[in-house]
């Protein structure tokens, strides 16, 4: 029998008899077409990403192999497209080919769609995409499968006029339109109209970008505006109240070397946000800029959110701003956060532990707390020990007995970066909070840099005691310790 069924050892072989299906499956994770975003890719990197030569390679193993590759258009629906490819004439006459038949491959698949400029450094000039550009063209001619679109750019504002798409989007559920320079763009939306499946948009302030007339903010989940201007927030809010309960609104603040106006104790209007997510996300484009003015008071101010479920607060850099504090506490009354705000992220904003306990006396229904440091690259902001945010005092405040503050909180997270405290106080306050939560779990989870705890007070017995509790516990406490590696 093995002397018969030697010629025919690949066809008994068991990844022979795998289904179809599987073997897709497998291959989908094995084609040289990535997801995030890369500045750095070289022109003959980008050339096989599009070419997908991880698929090709496969396709040469057998004949069964070479007809599921070329015969399944979802292998071939994420287009991955670098500034790269059409920098030269040689290299652009390289990509409409391969992207051709890419779009050929995918047959009637909807595609996700990823157009990327990266920065590059040269004397020469070049053309950048507009509407006219071939790749774009080619591009636009398959909108109407379009299911995801991400345009991103690097040197020169987005000043495409998008018009030509206006009624052929009929399966876009996702669009980003992202300058890199952060320049506005000039566009309107009003291509938009006629995308019935749109829920996630965005994209810089621009002229007549965010009229709620041509913008669908009705059916939108999700919505991220960035804006460089104290103005454009008012036209940001304006949108945003028209957006349905349960939806998420990312408001991206822009800085460069001019400051943003001071706060200002003129009245603003209030807008009502149904929204259930919030997250206020900060970045600064002048690397040197250690603090700037911004208007934190004023959103405050601006708004009312009476079903905010989740309020996230990020910023590229520690102690990047002061800390509005009465505003917040007006807008916590206002809105009705002791009922209603369940989760609370904090990433790279200094509270001072004597506020930070009249923030958290004030949400009573809080279940989530995060306090982190998102900037892993490197140490160059060292924080005091009256920078912490968690310390013995807030600590303390909050094991005291009832009324205890944030009784319902069932996750507590915090970078070592922002601990400042004993392990008998830690200790104490996962005891009470163990007694609280009960017959519910109690989740602790610490992030740590790779050069240790130097906010932790006896590092090793503070991790070796949560651990002793959470073995103990039953299930009742999940504690988990990471150390983070910096980013690259």
């Amino acid at each position: 029998m093995a002397t018969l069924a030697a010629p025919y050892g690949r066809d008994f072989a068991p990844i022979s008899r795998f289904p179809p299906e599987i073997l897709i499956e497998i291959f989908s994770y094995n084609t040289s077409v990535i997801t995030d975003f890369d500045a750095n890719v070289q022109w003959g990197t980008a050339l096989d990403r599009l070419a997908n030569v991880g698929l090709l390679t496969l396709s040469q193993v057998c004949s069964r192999w070479h007809s599921l590759v070329l015969d399944t258009p979802a292998l071939w629906s994420l287009l991955y497209l670098n500034g790269v490819l059409w920098r030269t004439r040689r290299s652009l006459l390289k990509t409409i080919p391969l992207l051709s038949a890419a779009l050929a491959r995918s047959q009637n698949a909807p595609l996700s769609v990823k157009i990327f400029e990266s920065d590059w450094k040269t004397g020469r000039k070049f053309n950048t995409m507009t509407t006219q550009h071939s790749v774009f063209q080619l591009l636009a001619q398959h909108s109407h499968r379009w299911r995801k679109a991400n345009f991103i750019f690097a040197e020169s504002p987005l000043d495409m006029d998008l018009s030509c798409l206006k009624g052929k989007l009929p399966l876009l559920q996702s669009l980003a339109l992202i300058n890199r320079t952060v320049s506005p763009c000039s566009h309107t939306g009003d291509f938009l109209v006629g995308a019935p499946l749109l829920k996630s948009l965005s994209f810089f302030m621009g002229p007549g970008a965010y009229d709620a007339t041509v913008v669908p903010v009705q059916q939108l989940t999700d919505l991220t505006c960035w804006v460089m201007k104290a103005t454009d927030i008012t036209s940001i809010f304006t949108l945003a109240s028209k957006l349905p309960r349960d939806a998420r609104l990312v408001l991206g603040l822009v800085y460069r070397r001019n400051p943003w106006p001071a706060y200002t104790t003129q009245p603003t209007p209030l807008y009502r946000l149904a929204i259930s997510r919030l997250k206020i996300l900060s970045h600064c484009a002048d690397p040197h800029m250690r603090k700037v003015s911004l208007p934190l008071a004023q959103i405050f101010e601006s708004i009312m959110l009476p079903s905010l479920k989740k309020l996230e607060l990020t910023y590229n850099r520690p102690l990047f701003l002061q800390w509005p504090h009465e505003q917040f506490l007006q807008l916590c009354e206002r809105s009705a956060f002791p009922r209603c705000l369940k989760v609370l992220c904090i990433a790279n904003l200094h509270i001072p532990e004597r506020e930070l306990i009249q923030v958290l006396s004030a949400l009573h229904a809080l279940e989530h707390l995060e306090i982190s440091y998102s900037d892993k690259r490197a140490n160059q902001y060292k924080l005091s020990s009256t920078d912490s945010s968690v310390t013995d005092n807030v600590l303390r405040a909050l094991t005291s007995p009832a009324p205890r503050p944030i009784p319902r909180l069932r996750y507590f997270a915090c970078d070592s970066f922002w601990l400042q405290c004993s392990c008998d106080a830690f200790v104490d306050f996962v005891k009470s909070r163990l007694e609280e939560s009960a017959p519910s779990v109690f989740r602790i989870q610490v992030w740590s840099a790779p050069d240790g705890d130097e906010g932790l007070s006896c590092a090793v017995p503070f991790h070796s005691r949560l651990q002793e509790m959470a073995a103990d516990s039953n299930g009742a406490l999940l504690y988990n310790f990471t150390r983070v590696e910096p980013d690259a």
